[in-house]
């Protein structure tokens, strides 16, 4: 889902009624995937807004890693999926 978020232009900066923002409560579920790939996201606004000047379109990495999980979303949504921490689950 949030790759399509991010697809569709969400504000990763959004925050919720408490405050945080979407990077904060994924690192607050220890969610490793969704943190990584919101920074990236960060990382490559950041990225065209400097080299914006220059007519960059963004950095190329990003939209890899993007399309390799847009990819792996659609084809293979159980390597997405959080795995308990109890091995009982």
């Amino acid at each position: 889902l949030v790759c399509l978020f991010l697809k569709r232009g969400a504000d990763y900066n959004a925050r919720d009624k408490n405050g945080k923002d979407p990077i904060t409560i994924a690192v607050d579920n220890a969610n490793a995937d969704i943190v990584t790939l919101l920074r990236i996201a960060k990382m490559n606004k950041e990225m065209r807004e400097m080299d914006g000047a220059f007519g960059q379109s963004g950095d190329e990495t990003y939209q890899d890693i993007f399309r390799d999980f847009s990819h792996m979303a659609s084809n293979n949504p159980e390597k997405l999926r959080r795995r308990s921490a109890d091995p009982k689950s």
